[in-house]
C-alpha cells in the first residue's frame, strides 16, 4: 500500500501544532511537533523536511522568545525528532555495514526533473491539453498576482501580520520539500517524479490559493461601487475552476472502477493465466521472475528477481553478470516465470537471456510463459 496518505496526515498535524507553538510558545506544542517529525522521518526520509521546517520556524519566527530560549528549544526539537532515525541507522549499520540501501546514479538531469515538477504542478490547476509553456506562464502569473494581493492587503491593514506569519511554515515546507525532491531525484535513481511524490504539498498550495481569494474579497470592500461585482466574479471563476478537478476525479474513478484500482489490482493482473498455471502446477524451490512481487501476491510463491541489465532506473549502474548467473544454474534446477506486461526495462529481456542461457519453454500462456533454465549451451 502506498504511504502518501499517512505522510500527508503527519504533515498536516505537524503544521497545525507548529502554528500552535508559534502562537503560544509552549513546551508541550514543541514536544508534539518533535514527536510528529520523528515519526514522519521514520516513515520516509523525506520527513527530514519537517525537521528542517520546524528548526527554522523555531529559530526565526517566535516573537516573544529570547535568543537563549530559541536555541534551547530548537536543540530540544532536533534531539527528539532525529534520535529515533539515528538509532535506526546505527541498527542498519550493525546488521548490514551500510546506513542506507545502495544508491545508484539517476537517469534524469536537474533540468528534466525541474520540468517534471513544473509540468505536474501546472496540471493540478490547468488541463494538460494546454501546452506546457502556456501552463507555466499562466501559473507563474497567478502566483505573482496572489503574492501581490497578499502584499497589498498587508499594506492596507486588511491582513493581520501575526496571522499571516503563522502561514510562513507552510511556505517553508513547500519550498524545502520541492527542493529536496528535485535534488534527490537528480542524485539518486528512483521512479520518475509523479503526482504521488508531489502530493504532500498539494493541500498547502490550495491553502495559499484560498488565502489569496480571501484577500481579494476583503480588498473588494475598498471599492464600494464594484464590491458586489468583484465578489461575484471571484466566486464564479473559482466555482468554474472547481469543475476541472471534479471532472478529473470523476474520470479517474470511472477508469479505476472499469479496470481496477491500479498496481496488481487490475483486471489484467487478476485474470493472469500465468498465475493460474503456477497455482495449478507447483514449481521447485528455485524460481526466478521479472515480477516476483506479483507472483508472490497472486500465488504465494517466493521467487527471485530475474537478472538485471542495470540497477533500478539507473542506466549508469552495473547489472548482473549473465555468465556468472549461468554458472550458478549448474548446481540447481531453476525455472523462470515471465510476464509479458513487464515494463521493467532494467531487466534482461527473454531474447537477451536466451542468447546466454538455455531456455526450455514449459508453458506459453496469453500473458506470459514458464521456462526451465539450463546452464548448458
Amino acid at each position: 500500500m502506498l504511504s502518501e496518505s499517512f505522510f500527508i496526515f503527519l504533515t498536516i498535524l505537524f503544521i497545525i501544532y507548529l502554528q500552535d507553538f508559534l502562537r503560544r510558545e509552549r513546551w508541550l506544542s514543541l514536544i508534539l511537533i518533535a514527536l510528529i517529525a520523528a515519526l514522519a522521518v521514520m516513515q520516509r526520509y523525506m520527513g527530514s523536511v519537517l525537521v528542517a521546517t520546524g528548526f527554522i520556524s523555531i529559530v526565526l519566527l517566535p516573537n516573544k522568545l529570547t535568543i537563549y530560549r530559541r536555541i534551547r528549544m530548537s536543540f530540544c526539537f532536533i534531539v527528539i525528532s532525529t534520535t529515533p532515525v539515528i538509532i535506526w541507522l546505527i541498527r542498519d549499520f550493525i546488521l548490514t555495514q551500510t546506513y542506507f540501501r545502495p544508491n545508484f546514479p539517476s537517469n534524469y538531469s536537474l533540468s528534466q526533473n525541474a520540468y517534471f515538477i513544473i509540468d505536474l504542478l501546472t496540471v493540478w490547476f490547468i488541463p494538460r491539453s494546454v501546452p506546457f509553456l502556456m501552463r507555466a506562464i499562466i501559473l507563474s502569473s497567478f502566483t505573482f498576482i496572489a503574492v501581490a494581493i497578499v502584499f497589498i492587503s498587508l499594506k492596507s491593514g486588511i491582513r493581520d501580520r501575526k496571522k499571516l506569519a503563522a502561514t510562513i511554515p507552510l511556505g517553508i515546507f513547500i519550498i524545502f520539500y520541492i527542493s529536496v525532491l528535485l535534488i534527490s531525484a537528480t542524485t539518486f535513481a528512483f521512479e520518475r517524479i509523479d503526482h504521488r511524490y508531489l502530493s504532500p504539498v498539494y493541500i498547502f498550495i490550495i491553502f495559499f490559493i484560498l488565502l489569496a481569494l480571501d484577500d481579494i474579497l476583503a480588498l473588494s470592500n475598498l471599492f464600494r461601487a464594484y464590491k458586489i461585482l468583484i465578489k461575484f466574479l471571484v466566486l464564479v471563476i473559482f466555482s468554474l475552476w472547481l469543475l476541472y478537478p471534479f471532472a478529473y476525479a470523476v474520470k479517474m474513478i470511472s477508469h479505476w472502477m472499469l479496470i481496477g484500482a491500479g498496481e496488481f489490482n487490475t483486471i489484467t493482473w487478476r485474470n493472469s493465466q500465468v498465475a493460474y498455471w503456477v497455482k495449478a502446477n507447483p514449481l521447485p524451490p528455485v524460481v526466478y521472475s521479472n515480477f516476483p512481487d506479483a507472483l508472490y501476491f497472486f500465488t504465494g510463491l517466493k521467487a527471485e528477481n530475474s537478472p538485471k541489465k542495470f540497477q533500478f532506473n539507473s542506466f549508469k549502474s552495473k547489472g548482473d553478470d549473465l555468465l556468472q548467473f549461468k554458472e550458478s544454474l549448474r548446481l540447481k534446477e531453476a525455472y523462470l516465470v515471465w510476464f509479458y506486461n513487464s515494463g521493467r526495462d532494467y531487466l534482461y529481456n527473454i531474447n537477451e537471456l536466451s542468447s546466454v542461457i538455455g531456455l526450455r519453454e514449459i508453458a506459453n500462456l496469453s500473458d506470459g510463459a514458464i521456462y526451465l533454465l539450463k546452464s548448458a549451451d
